[in-house]
C-alpha cells in the first residue's frame, strides 16, 4: 500500500513502483512528490484490479525492492510478456 511505497522511497530501497491506472489523481500527486529526485521506474498500465490478482491482496500500488526482480519484470514488460 502507500505507507509501504512511501517507505521504501525514503529509505531508497524502492527499485520499481507499479501503481494502479485507475488511482485518483490525489494518489498520483502524492507519489509523484514522493519519487521526485528518486531513480525508481514507474509502471501505471495495470489496474488495482490486475495488481490485487497478481498479488492475492488489495493493493492499488506497490514497490519492488530487489534490483534482481525489477529488473526481470522491467525486461519482461519491454518484451511484452
Amino acid at each position: 500500500g502507500f505507507d509501504a511505497v512511501k517507505i521504501s522511497l525514503s529509505k531508497n530501497q524502492a527499485k520499481l513502483i507499479f501503481i494502479g491506472s485507475d488511482v485518483s489523481q490525489n494518489t498520483k500527486d502524492k507519489l509523484a512528490f514522493l519519487m521526485r529526485k528518486k531513480d525508481v521506474k514507474l509502471v501505471d498500465v495495470f489496474s488495482s484490479a490486475e495488481i490485487t490478482q497478481a498479488l492475492g491482496k488489495e493493493r492499488k500500488l506497490v514497490s519492488v525492492t530487489d534490483s534482481g526482480f525489477s529488473k526481470a519484470m522491467i525486461k519482461n514488460l519491454n518484451e511484452g510478456v
